[in-house]
């Protein structure tokens, strides 16, 4: 999403990488927000914030959520600590799924809701209901075709081989592991045991069915 919404707002003078990126689409975690302009959108992880008053929420399956977090924190996690053992840790940045979705569902400022799996699916029609609460930004149907090239997962994995991303600090880059590693759904199969999916549908089932998680 922050790509593809870097891709159009940017006047095709440059190439989007992990670096210009926050030019066009601030982090609200690594940016000084006060020094960008409005009309604005800021990419947060953060749970439910009455700041923002217009939301665009992209929800994924939790289960390959939690497999792709455990994947990126992996260096950073303590040594030899299974998927199991981090599944089952208390506290998760920024919080646990079940409860940042509690957070913001009913939320009158979440304008459009976006399944990262429908975007796989059919990311032109996703992206076309974000544009719509967008209406500062101007864009042909062509124009959009061309930054969902430019932001496919391939040419991501490209763009971080080659381009890099930026860190806070050494430390962070010494332990810093692909950010674009798989970008498919239902890989948690290849990861969760059946206690751990169990542990999944008792804490997070009441919102995965309501997002059609689970059928």
């Amino acid at each position: 999403m922050r790509f593809i919404l870097s891709n159009l707002l940017q006047s095709g003078a440059e190439e989007i990488n992990f670096h210009n990126a926050l030019n066009y689409i601030p982090d609200d975690s690594f940016s000084d927000l006060d020094q960008v302009a409005r009309p604005r959108i800021i990419k947060s992880h953060e749970a439910y914030r009455e700041q923002f008053p217009r939301v665009i929420y992209i929800v994924r399956d939790p289960r390959d959520a939690y497999v792709s977090y455990f994947e990126y924190l992996r260096k950073k996690l303590p040594e030899g600590m299974t998927f199991s053992a981090f599944l089952r840790q208390p506290s998760i940045y920024p919080c646990r799924w079940h409860e940042h979705v509690a957070s913001w569902i009913d939320k009158p400022a979440v304008k459009v809701l976006v399944k990262y799996e429908d975007m796989l699916s059919d990311c032109f029609s996703e992206m076309k209901r974000v544009l719509a609460i967008l209406p500062h930004v101007h864009v042909s149907d062509e124009q959009l075709r061309h930054a969902i090239d430019a932001s496919s997962f391939a040419n991501m994995r490209k763009i971080e081989e080659t381009k890099g991303r930026p860190f806070r600090t050494e430390k962070d880059r010494e332990t810093a592991t692909t950010f674009v590693r798989k970008g498919i759904k239902g890989d948690w199969r290849n990861h969760f045991s059946k206690d751990d999916e169990q542990l999944i549908l008792e804490e997070a089932g009441d919102a995965m069915l309501a997002l059609n998680y689970l059928r």
